[in-house]
């Protein structure tokens, strides 16, 4: 089902301008983007269509599908865009490995607990099992967001380089536990003091482990 969001359902006209230039094509992928975001918060993932972030955006659905492969690909590049709209990089090298990991923590929890990162996180736990291209897309994000730039910064401190995919992975769960646990149980999320003990904590221990191994 989707939202009536405006009367016309007629195609738009073919732009008769020519090529966009690339200042124009950002814009217009700024956006679709920035629609994308709005609709996929207010009415799901499910009940927004890519025609409908054409119309939102003001632009043809043409041109959204010009820039995203589908609806999956809108939603992966929404979830960039939230990451990526931060003063600094999730993964920050500190002077120590146990310091990198606690900062990687602790922007990691920044992040997703921010209104819009909350917001699609809820989205992901709540539809992917019956929509495998959002479980996909929310798989896809994770691991470009966290798990491969913690994974290459892993790969300078542990003698088995094949395995840093793995610990960032077994890092990353143990860094979002209390905060997985606050979003499926729906209690309050961790605030920042409790986010800095949890993100201590958990870098102690699995900076010990890489050490010792």
């Amino acid at each position: 089902m989707e939202h009536a969001l405006t009367s016309t359902e007629t195609a738009r006209p073919a732009d008769r301008r020519g090529r966009p230039t690339l200042q124009e094509g950002a814009e217009k992928r700024r956006a679709i983007v920035a629609a994308a975001i709005e609709l996929f918060l207010g009415f799901g993932y499910k009940d927004v269509s890519v025609r409908q972030v054409a119309q939102r955006a003001d632009v043809s659905t043409r041109t959204v599908y010009n820039m995203f492969e589908g609806k999956a690909a809108l939603f992966v590049a929404c979830l960039a865009a939230i990451s990526a709209d931060r003063e600094q990089p999730v993964l920050i090298e500190r002077a120590s490995l146990r310091e990198t990991l606690e900062t990687f923590a602790i922007n990691m929890l920044h992040t997703l607990s921010r209104s819009d990162g909350l917001g699609f996180a809820q989205l992901v736990m709540r539809d992917a099992r019956d929509m495998p291209d959002l479980a996909l897309a929310g798989h896809n994000s994770q691991d470009q967001q966290f798990v491969e730039p913690l994974a290459s910064y892993l790969h300078g401190h542990i003698a088995d380089g094949a395995a840093a995919t793995d610990l960032a992975k077994i890092y990353i769960s143990m860094a979002l536990a209390e905060w997985n646990r606050s979003v499926t149980f729906l209690l309050p999320l961790p605030d920042a003091q409790q986010c800095a003990r949890h993100a201590a904590l958990v870098a102690q221990i699995f900076a010990k482990g890489i050490e010792a191994g």
